[in-house]
């Protein structure tokens, strides 16, 4: 038995019996809707692929509320790391001086600044989650098709910014204590003036420090995003972040490492020719003015400017690949919101009742 257009907009069906019975002429007819307007983001769970193109997507479409923010905390980072190095190496301008006249010190000296090096760069991860909150806010509105300004997203965070600010700063507080506990076997050890011990336990404990940091880091990637969009506290943003990667943490895993090797390689092809043009840009003016062709003071001036741009270069290269980090945790937070909860749902909700 056919069912023509009328009757079935007369009837419906009994869920209990599975028959069609007469619909109650007082209930409104839906109205016709458009469908909604597809973002930058699509409102569904991404694949693994697609939510590493997802961190590009987001910088490409909301540079603002990523590269702009990132831009402004790696610079206010830098300058405040360049004042504390150079007011340490103020105070310790005689003991340096020691160490490099001994070449074994010096050995020493170089070995505990690689050390140092990627202490710095995995203690910026820290710095991630308030670049994550900002950026999560970006991505929620560009699964819509919305630009969000810094200003704006700044404006969003009113309310939890200092709740964003505390949790960073404890997160910061943990990768150092995680960091002090695992170096104080082969510091106590040193001052036993036991060489051989003290470099095994360091290189051990620096080891067991770069696991533990890149597991919290990972497990604790969604609070910046869980404080932004959910307007939890600290405490709750951690374990909503506990939460969200319990079940996929090794996707989780990697997405966020391969993400973070594929736009430092991609990175790399694309600055590093800068800088190589700009360093050797500066060794051509000092040969200059060691050739008496070009004044001492131009010379300073030129190679000074130089300097500057190459730092500016370094900067801005190392800003974009915290918005991409940043970005990359957003989009993958709202994934795995899809995945356990079904935020797409949600999303596609949100987007019917704009359009």
């Amino acid at each position: 038995m056919f069912t023509t257009s009328a009757q079935a907009w007369n009837q419906r069906t009994d869920w209990r019996t599975g028959r069609p019975v007469p619909a109650d002429p007082r209930a409104a007819r839906p109205a016709w809707r458009p469908p909604a307007k597809p973002g930058t983001l699509p409102k569904r769970p991404l694949r693994f692929i697609e939510g590493l193109d997802g961190g590009f997507r987001l910088i490409r479409a909301q540079p603002g509320a990523t590269v702009g923010l990132a831009l402004v905390v790696n610079a206010l980072w830098t300058l405040a790391l360049g004042a504390l190095l150079a007011f340490l190496v103020w105070l310790s301008m005689g003991f340096l001086t020691t160490v490099f006249s001994d070449p074994e010190a010096l050995s020493g000296f170089a070995l505990l600044a690689q050390f140092g090096a990627v202490a710095h760069s995995l203690l910026t991860l820290s710095l991630i989650q308030f670049a994550g909150a900002f950026a999560a806010l970006a991505a929620h509105a560009s699964f819509t098709g919305e630009r969000l300004g810094l200003g704006r997203a700044w404006a969003e965070l009113r309310g939890v910014r200092l709740r964003l600010i505390g949790t960073v700063a404890a997160l910061f507080g943990c990768h150092v204590a995680l960091l002090a506990l695992c170096a104080l076997p082969g510091l106590i050890a040193a001052g036993l003036h036991s060489t051989l011990a003290a470099t095994a336990l360091m290189v051990i404990g620096f080891v067991l420090w770069v696991g533990l940091t890149v597991y919290l880091a990972v497990r604790t990637a969604f609070t910046g995003p869980a404080i932004a969009c959910e307007r939890l506290g600290g405490r709750a943003a951690v374990r909503r972040s506990w939460a969200l990667t319990r079940c996929g943490f090794w996707r989780t895993l990697g997405q966020l490492l391969f993400g973070s090797w594929l736009s430092s390689r991609i990175l790399e092809v694309v600055i590093a020719p800068l800088l190589l043009v700009l360093y050797a840009a500066a060794l051509v003016v000092l040969a200059l003015a060691a050739g008496s062709e070009l004044s001492g003071g131009l010379a300073i001036g030129i190679a000074a400017g130089l300097g500057l741009a190459l730092v500016a270069a370094s900067i801005a290269s190392v800003a974009v690949l915290m918005a991409y980090w940043a970005g990359l945790a957003a989009v993958v937070y709202f994934d795995r919101r899809m995945r356990a909860e079904g935020y797409d749902l949600v999303l596609l909700r949100e987007a019917e009742a704009r359009g």
